[in-house]
């Protein structure tokens, strides 16, 4: 028996209702396709979150799983100049990329592969993961950049083409598609000895937090945003669970 990509998309979105429908038996509101435009503070707490079109959801939280730029102008710069400074010395981490989908893949037995004397890096994604059809592969060209480095988009181009061609050669008359981004952001916050990335509590605003791949002190990537959004959820359950005791 074999799945297709549509029924395995179908078993997913199957499989979502029911969390969506506990959701909103539990009071969750879940809306789409809209920017928070501001929130509304009584001093120094949060009370509400206004949308672009003026609908407002008042609220004793606020979680903002975003990038820095998101979190600073919901903060405010001069509400908190702490975590203004906090997110001024962040340094994000940029790559140059290039995704190749191609009708099959030339060199099978090159799955992996990293510049030793470049900052260059090439996966055959597809091995690994369902990601092409039968025959074919996704392969992700990479250039790792310096933080303050220009990325030309056609210099960037012939790198990631070259590298390609380096240890994947013929893929040219193979690819079914290709999509470049020359200045991609892999984390919005490089760890370093430095200084600390912001805490996922926003301590100058009561009531405002933090989640994302540049925030809190564990993890890289998605382990760092998973870990932020898990100290927001444990710090605000154990809140609320203290009220109810009290």
């Amino acid at each position: 028996m074999t799945t297709s990509a549509t029924d395995a998309r179908a078993t997913a979105t199957t499989a979502e209702r029911p969390k969506k429908r506990r959701a909103r038996e539990a009071g969750v509101v879940i809306t789409t396709r809209a920017r928070v435009a501001r929130l509304e503070l009584a001093g120094n707490a949060v009370v509400a979150a206004v949308l672009d079109d003026g609908t407002s959801f008042e609220a004793g939280d606020v979680v903002v799983a975003g990038d820095p730029e998101t979190a600073l102008r919901l903060a405010g710069a001069e509400r908190a100049p702490d975590l203004a400074r906090s997110i001024a010395a962040l340094v994000p981490v940029r790559a140059a990329c290039l995704d190749l989908a191609l009708s099959r893949l030339p060199r099978p037995d090159r799955n992996f592969a990293l510049g030793l004397d470049r900052p260059l890096y090439l996966s055959v994604h597809s091995a690994a993961a369902a990601l092409a059809p039968p025959g074919g592969a996704l392969i992700q060209v990479a250039r790792y950049l310096a933080p303050d480095e220009a990325a030309p988009r056609d210099a960037m181009r012939a790198v990631l083409e070259g590298w390609a061609d380096a240890v994947q050669p013929g893929w040219r008359e193979v690819v079914v598609r290709q999509r470049l981004m020359p200045a991609m952001t892999v984390s919005h916050g490089l760890p370093s000895y430095r200084g600390a990335r912001p805490a996922p509590r926003v301590a100058e605003i009561r009531g405002l937090w933090l989640a994302g791949d540049w925030v809190g002190d564990r993890g890289l990537l998605a382990d760092a945003a998973v870990a932020s959004a898990e100290a927001v959820a444990g710090a605000i359950e154990s809140r609320l669970a203290s009220r109810k005791v009290a």
